[in-house]
């Protein structure tokens, strides 16, 4: 055992005991700031993904619509084409 006098000892071990307890306090006074900090991170990083999902989506729409623009002009063009020749040549 210790030559120290208990009276001592009980000192040190509160002591040790409060300096665990302020470190304790001290992290816990972190955590939300640190907590703020990931939660803005994650946000961040989040906004950056829907910002890029939106704009792939809305570029292949755009491509569909003009595929679909193109073959509605090109079969309109050819119905009336047939139209117009099944009318001449049925007067004829």
């Amino acid at each position: 055992m210790s030559d120290e006098p208990p009276s001592e000892l009980l000192s040190v071990a509160r002591e040790e005991k409060r300096s665990q307890l302020m470190e304790e306090s001290n992290s816990l006074e972190k955590l939300p700031d640190e907590l703020s900090e990931a939660v803005k991170a994650l946000s961040l990083l989040l906004s950056r993904k829907e910002e890029s999902k939106p704009g792939y989506w809305t570029r292949l729409a755009r491509k569909l619509h003009i595929i679909f623009f193109v073959v509605y002009v090109t079969v309109s063009a050819l119905f009336l084409v047939v139209i117009f020749s099944v009318w001449i040549n049925a007067n004829n």
